[in-house]
C-alpha cells in the first residue's frame, strides 16, 4: 500500500505525465468512434479508383450504342468526366441525360449536375439544382446535399466579402451552421443535426474531393468545434480536427497554410501530453498507408485495363473490404514509458527507504540491550606476548 500510495502521489503531481492522460475518455480511439470513417476520410485511406479506370470506364460505356445505354450509363460516363477533371464534359452527359429522361433518375441527375456545376465554380447555379434534388428526395445519401447545400451558400457568402480569399474567413463553418439552424428545434434535434453535418462533409470528401481544402478545413471547424455542448454533438474531437486542418494546408498555399496550421495548433492545446509535432508524426504514418492503397489500386487497375479485364469485378473483388487504418498515437505511447519510468524509479526509492529503516531499526534494537552494546563496543585486539607469560 506505501509503494502504491506514493506512486499515485507522484504521478498525480508530476507536471510532466498528467495522471489524467490515461483515463480521460477524449482520447483518438473515442474520437474515432465518435465520428466512423471520418478519420479514414481525413487521410484519404479508403478504396478509390485511380484515373486508369476512369478512363476504361468511360471506353467501357461508350461502347454500347448510343440507343442502348442506360440511365445509369449516362451517370457513369460523366461522373468519369468529372473524376478526371473535365468539368464541362460532364456537365453536358447529364444534361444530355436529362433530356432523353426528363423523369427517370431525376435525382441523380439533378444531385451529379448540381456537383460538376460546383466544381466548375459555377455556385448559383449549382444550388439551384441542389434544392431540386432535395425537392424529389430530401433524405437521399443520408441527407448529404442539404450540407453540400449549406457548403455552397457558406463559401458564397465568404466570397462575398471584402477580405481576401486567403485570408482568415469571416465566420467558422460550426458556427455558420448554427446561424442557419431553426432555433427552434430541442437541444436533442439540434445536436442530431450537428452529427449529420459532420456526416454530409465525411460523405463528400469520399465520393467528391477527397483532399478538398475547402472540405477538409469545413470538417476541421466541426471537429474541433468550440461552441456550447448543446450545439455540437458531444466532447470535441480535437486530434482529428487537427489533422483535418493540417491535410488541409498540405494542399493549400501561403497564407492560407499558415492560418490552417495555426488552427491545427490551437485544437491540439489542450490535449493533455500531446503536441502539433507529435499529431503530425501520427498524421504522417496515416498518409502513408493512404498512399500505398492508392499506389496499389492504381498499379492494378493498369494491369487490369491493360490485360482486357472487367476493373468494375476486379476492384469489388479485391478491395471491397480493406483494412482497416493502423494508428500509432506516439504521444499516448510516450506518456505510458515515462508513467513506466517514474514508477520504476519509486519502487527503487521505496525499496531503498524501506530497507535503511529496517537498518536504524535493527540499530535501535541494538542500542536497547546492554549486554549486546557492551560486547559491541569493547574493543578487541590482541594479546601481548608480555601478557601471556604474566
Amino acid at each position: 500500500m506505501l509503494i502504491f500510495r506514493i506512486t499515485m502521489l507522484l504521478v498525480a503531481t508530476s507536471s510532466g505525465i498528467p495522471l489524467a492522460c490515461l483515463w480521460d475518455y477524449d482520447t483518438l480511439k473515442m474520437e474515432r468512434a465518435a465520428v466512423p470513417t471520418a478519420h479514414e476520410a481525413i487521410v484519404g485511406y479508403f478504396a478509390r479508383h485511380s484515373d486508369y479506370y476512369y478512363r476504361w470506364r468511360i471506353k467501357d460505356r461508350t461502347s454500347v450504342p448510343v440507343d442502348d445505354r442506360s440511365p445509369a450509363d449516362y451517370d457513369d460516363i460523366a461522373v468519369a468526366h468529372e473524376k478526371l477533371g473535365d468539368h464541362d464534359e460532364a456537365i453536358r452527359v447529364i444534361q444530355e441525360k436529362i433530356q432523353r429522361w426528363p423523369d427517370d433518375g431525376r435525382f441523380e441527375s439533378e444531385a451529379n449536375l448540381a456537383t460538376f456545376l460546383i466544381h466548375a465554380g459555377r455556385y448559383q447555379e449549382g444550388l439551384v439544382h441542389i434544392d431540386q434534388a432535395l425537392a424529389i428526395n430530401p433524405d437521399a445519401h443520408f441527407g448529404r446535399e442539404i450540407y453540400q447545400n449549406r457548403m455552397v451558400e457558406y463559401l458564397m457568402k465568404d466570397a462575398s466579402n471584402d477580405e481576401s480569399k486567403s485570408s482568415r474567413r469571416s465566420r467558422r463553418f460550426d458556427e455558420y451552421l448554427v446561424l442557419k439552424r431553426d432555433e427552434t428545434l430541442p437541444p436533442e434535434e439540434q445536436v442530431a443535426e450537428y452529427q449529420s453535418a459532420i456526416a454530409g462533409l465525411v460523405g463528400m470528401l469520399r465520393f467528391g474531393n477527397h483532399d478538398s481544402p475547402v472540405l477538409l478545413e469545413a470538417l476541421g471547424d466541426l471537429l474541433s468545434s468550440h461552441l456550447p455542448l448543446d450545439d455540437r454533438a458531444a466532447a470535441n474531437a480535437n486530434r482529428l480536427g487537427a489533422r483535418a486542418y493540417l491535410v488541409a494546408a498540405s494542399v493549400s498555399e501561403e497564407p492560407a497554410r499558415s492560418r490552417l496550421r495555426k488552427q491545427a495548433e490551437h485544437a491540439m492545446s489542450m490535449q493533455v501530453g500531446e503536441t502539433l509535432e507529435s499529431t503530425e508524426k501520427e498524421l504522417k504514418y496515416e498518409l502513408t498507408q493512404a498512399k500505398d492503397l492508392s499506389t496499389r489500386i492504381t498499379a492494378d487497375e493498369k494491369r487490369w485495363a491493360e490485360q482486357g479485364l472487367d476493373l468494375d469485378t476486379m476492384f469489388l473483388d479485391k478491395y471491397g473490404e480493406t483494412a482497416p487504418l493502423r494508428v500509432s498515437t506516439t504521444s499516448e505511447w510516450k506518456s505510458r514509458f515515462r508513467l513506466l519510468g517514474l514508477f520504476t524509479l519509486v519502487i527503487a526509492l521505496t525499496v531503498a527507504v524501506s530497507k535503511t529503516r529496517k537498518f536504524f531499526k535493527r540499530r535501535r534494537s541494538s542500542s536497547s540491550n546492554p549486554s549486546v552494546s557492551n560486547l559491541s563496543l569493547k574493543p578487541v585486539c590482541c594479546v601481548s606476548s608480555d601478557e601471556q607469560s604474566i
